[in-house]
């Protein structure tokens, strides 16, 4: 019988836990590093930790490769982390059909985290994006903007926008964060913005959450701007997670404790 010692070039000493996601497996290098929570309703997984080059993988092996235009590559939260200039950088993700598993519809839990650190210079910037080619559309948009960190989307007949402006708990720049967003489509009770595992204030700027029939469609996935040029992010972006499904307070706690 042969002895496996290695799993795709990496020695088995250095995986931690290897997990099934029905056909998918995750392979979790060095203990402590990323933590365990249930992968159940994980769509996409960017470690952004490949250092070199312009491909971004999902660790999902679902195929949701990036494409990284003008980006550098920087120290993460956790190994590496993609740079973006706040005025050329964007990574693509092509969207893999119809219905696919990044759009999300009516009565769907959406949850998004990532680490982000956003330079003094510029707090502006999209972190996430699907379905906004145009400014009429957008199934989901994440971001650090001018009032704080916020979810956006177009619902057919408007937009709705919900954003910490009236917190005054804006995250403090040149210094990484942990951001989790998560929202029941058409709920607006379920709204809710994590910085550093903690649950902020929030209010409607515009619509009033309850919209349920988000805009889904074959563009491209992007991070750090949104139509070509709009909203660009200055800072890095690092373990960006996509769930269909509402994290727990616990994962939050967890993915924000690295």
């Amino acid at each position: 019988m042969a002895v496996i010692s290695n799993i795709n070039g990496v020695a088995l000493s250095d995986i931690s836990k290897i997990v099934g996601v029905g056909d998918e497996t995750i392979y979790a290098l060095d203990a402590g590093e990323y933590p365990t929570i249930n992968p159940t309703g994980m769509e996409g997984w960017w470690r952004m930790d490949e250092g070199t080059g312009t491909a971004l993988i999902d660790a999902m092996e679902k195929a949701d490769n990036g494409l990284i235009a003008n980006g550098s590559w920087e120290t993460g939260e956790v190994r590496d982390a993609v740079g973006f200039n706040g005025s050329s950088t964007l990574v693509t993700i092509d969207d893999p059909g119809t219905d696919s598993h990044l759009d999300f519809g009516p009565n769907e839990e959406i949850s998004i985290a990532c680490w982000a650190y956003l330079d003094s210079g510029g707090s502006s910037g999209t972190f996430l994006v699907k379905n906004r080619e145009s400014l009429g559309t957008a199934n989901y948009q994440v971001g650090a903007f001018d009032a704080g960190p916020a979810f956006i989307l177009w619902y057919g007949t408007g937009w709705t926008y919900i954003d910490q402006s009236d917190s005054g708990e804006y995250p403090t720049a040149d210094t990484w964060h942990h951001f989790v967003f998560t929202w029941t489509y058409g709920v607006a009770a379920s709204y809710k913005i994590y910085i550093d595992g903690l649950s902020v204030a929030l209010g409607w700027v515009l619509g009033d959450g309850t919209a349920n029939n988000p805009s889904e469609g074959n563009e491209a996935l992007q991070m750090g701007a949104v139509v070509g040029t709009q909203f660009r992010l200055t800072g890095d972006l690092d373990d960006m997670r996509l769930y269909r499904r509402t994290l727990l307070q616990d994962e939050i706690t967890k993915l924000a404790s690295m």
